[in-house]
């Protein structure tokens, strides 16, 4: 990290009042003439870019606002190929190795892969590499090849609450570059707001977009999951942490505490002063913003040092490890075909090892086992040493 702040930023705003093909259509038109540098000087022909939307096949429906929609999906893959691209499109992903084109609730997005002519990836079966971030700790992510292998990344986000970090907007949207387990293991390492903000905007930094899109048509209610609120903007920009700054304005988040927004100021990431940002396609000083009362920043309370170290020891040293059940192994290979960085391999008996040194804990291995061989086991050292600390050896 730099921690130079950015001073400014250049935010494009359109009206949106639904999610129809007829309305998302009109306001990208309005977002790609507002856009200020133009998308066309950020994407040539010929590159290969990601789409990069807030997916998670197999749970939720768009209209629940807890997914990208998949109107803003397609005219944003519309408008990047428009610029003489090739697409792919892409998020953490199904893990199953032969059953997902069986699963009803993936459906709609095959659809919008194929209707749209781009490339449909699983950041899981991508495979993986560790990336280099800016802090001391974390060192590395294991990010997808999906976001590495391409030339630019689009950032398709979906705004919506957050309870401990009180939005989810397009910042939030580059961590799930991260994957499989590991994401939930950073988590758990750094369960206070502000530290996991910390390393979400690290990640955003490492695998930072080319240019965000944000939907922020409607938003849900942080209370109440079925109640939705209407705000009738889509926005874009080069900036993400001045996407979320202006966002959690119109929605009427703004005097809360967003740590991803003021981190990502401080971080170097982007601008997160409103005053310092030029919003394209409205009047912002005279905009009466939607009053959706954001839910305060979940607090945790202050550890010692000997439980931070516990935590750190029992989430690094002493997690449990996965392990292949020999007897129940069908030898079909899926865990080896997924295993982002090759730790597994053929013994000398012909059954599927687990080299532990080279696991990254992503526990993908485990999601596509379909005969469940894989599992968390506590290795002999580590059970022993659990043992004497009193530590349950319970697996979550």
């Amino acid at each position: 990290m730099n921690g130079q702040h950015q001073t400014h930023a250049h935010i494009a705003v359109a009206r949106n009042d639904d999610h129809t093909r007829t309305s998302v259509r009109g306001a990208f038109r309005d977002l790609l003439d507002r856009m200020d540098p133009p998308l066309p000087a950020m994407i040539r022909t010929g590159d290969h870019v990601l789409v990069k939307p807030f997916l998670r096949y197999g749970g939720g429906n768009p209209e629940s606002r807890m997914i990208s929609h998949p109107e803003v999906i397609a005219m944003a893959i519309e408008a990047v190929r428009d610029c003489g691209a090739m697409v792919t499109l892409g998020d953490e992903a199904s893990t199953r190795m032969r059953s997902e084109n069986h699963l009803s609730d993936e459906r709609w997005i095959y659809g919008i892969a194929e209707s749209s002519g781009a490339n449909l990836v699983s950041f899981a079966k991508a495979g993986a590499r560790r990336v280099r971030g800016g802090m001391v700790y974390p060192r590395t992510y294991l990010i997808s090849r999906a976001v590495l292998d391409v030339d630019k990344v689009v950032n398709c986000a979906n705004f919506q609450p957050h309870g401990p970090l009180v939005l989810s907007g397009a910042v939030k949207n580059m961590f799930s570059a991260v994957v499989g387990r590991c994401q939930q293991h950073l988590h758990n390492l750094f369960p206070r707001p502000e530290d996991i903000a910390r390393v979400i905007v690290d990640v955003c930094t490492t695998v930072k977009p080319t240019v965000s899109f944000l939907d922020l048509t409607t938003v849900r209610d942080p209370t109440d999951t079925t109640t939705c609120h209407p705000v009738a903007l889509l926005l874009a920009g080069t900036d993400p942490v001045a996407l979320d700054a202006i966002a959690a304005r119109a929605a009427g988040f703004e005097g809360a505490d967003a740590p991803t927004i003021r981190l990502g100021q401080q971080m170097g990431l982007g601008c997160a002063d409103t005053s310092q940002i030029t919003v394209a396609g409205m009047d912002w000083q005279t905009m009466q913003a939607v009053q959706v009362k954001a839910m305060p920043s979940v607090g945790i309370a202050t550890e010692g040092f000997y439980c931070r170290t516990t935590r750190f020891i029992n989430n690094v040293a002493l997690r449990p490890r996965p392990e292949i059940n020999q007897k129940t192994c069908s030898g079909c290979g899926d865990c080896r075909k997924i295993c982002p960085v090759e730790a597994i391999h053929l013994g000398p008996d012909g059954m599927l090892r687990i080299s532990l040194w080279k696991c990254a804990h992503c526990h993908l291995c485990i999601r596509a086992c379909e005969s469940n061989a894989v599992s968390l086991q506590f290795g002999g050292v580590t059970k022993a040493i659990r043992r004497l600390m009193n530590k349950p050896l319970t697996v979550s």
